[in-house]
């Protein structure tokens, strides 16, 4: 029987957990939660009477328990940083859900990466932790569709409702001895983004309407507040944050920066000739009214 130490957080965790805790010719050692948000699954583990460790044994901060039995350790939706002497223990048989197309998207965030960088598809990756960050041999991938009414939010909530489900069905082919061939990574096709590089929210009405509003909707977790940037924009010489944008049709040429009111809609220029229609828009943690609008566009006259 195969046994497994499993960690990360929210409702991916949980389903991992409860699938191979289910699965015949598995067993869970231990449940390692990667922070408060892992309730489901920590309740599920204690109430099946599954060894609950702290996250400090996976930093190397402490070592796991003497006579600790594990096969595998697999990493769903956690961001901690797993210790390379950790990685060792499980050489070759540590595993991690990356909810990013490897190599292209390694590092943090790639869900928002790629609505920013006007992808049409989203990759989920399965693949063995090594020394590197997300550089190990890969396993098994798969893309989900990016959609035109895909927020941050909601791309990531599915992604990593895919993605549990990729590494469940690899966990069970591991459990069945059928262990997916190792795909090395081509590592000159590798990208890293790092969680420093997504903090500048500022728009750029230089850029084309469709950069704009992907980067308005990569960054839109509402109800929630998003983990990277924050969309902010001077518009008549206020700075607003901005919620939601549509591209406008052609034929509204505005200059870049510059607000109008066409048909009603806020409209402000951007590069290449185009213009972005603004859907939703804060001024001091107010919404922006039609006449807020007005009042800004006669400002411009």
């Amino acid at each position: 029987m195969l046994a497994f130490v499993i960690t990360g957080d929210g409702h991916p965790a949980y389903a991992v957990l409860k699938a191979v805790h289910e699965t015949p010719g598995a067993s869970i050692t231990a449940f390692i939660p990667g922070s408060s948000s892992a309730v489901k699954a920590t309740a599920y583990a204690r109430n099946n009477a599954i060894t609950i460790l702290p996250r400090t044994m996976l930093m190397g901060k402490e070592p796991f328990p003497r006579g600790l039995r594990a096969d595998w350790l697999v990493n769903i939706n956690g961001t901690t940083i797993i210790a390379s002497g950790v990685i060792r223990m499980f050489s070759g048989r540590a595993l991690n859900m990356h909810p990013g197309l490897l190599p292209q998207y390694a590092g943090l965030h790639c869900h928002q990466w790629a609505i920013r960088n006007g992808e049409s598809v989203q990759g989920l990756t399965v693949h063995v932790m090594d020394a590197g960050i997300d550089a190990g041999p890969i396993l098994a991938q798969q893309t989900i569709p990016i959609r035109d009414s895909d927020t941050g939010l909601s791309l990531f909530m599915r992604a990593m409702e895919t993605g549990a489900q990729l590494l469940i069905n690899v966990l069970s082919r591991i459990i069945a001895n059928d262990i997916p061939r190792e795909v090395p990574q081509d590592l000159s096709q590798r990208t890293l983004y790092r969680h420093k590089d997504a903090l500048d929210g500022e728009v750029d009405w230089n850029w084309s309407a469709r950069r704009i509003c992907d980067f308005v909707r990569a960054a839109n977790y509402e109800p929630f507040a998003c983990p990277t940037y924050v969309p902010t924009a001077v518009v008549s010489s206020v700075p607003l944050v901005l919620r939601a944008c549509d591209v406008a049709r052609p034929g509204k040429h505005v200059e870049p920066g510059i607000l109008k009111e066409v048909d009603g809609s806020p409209v402000v220029g951007c590069g290449n000739g185009e213009a972005v229609v603004i859907k939703r828009a804060l001024r001091q943690d107010r919404i922006m009214t039609g006449n807020d609008w007005q009042k800004l566009a006669g400002s411009e006259r």
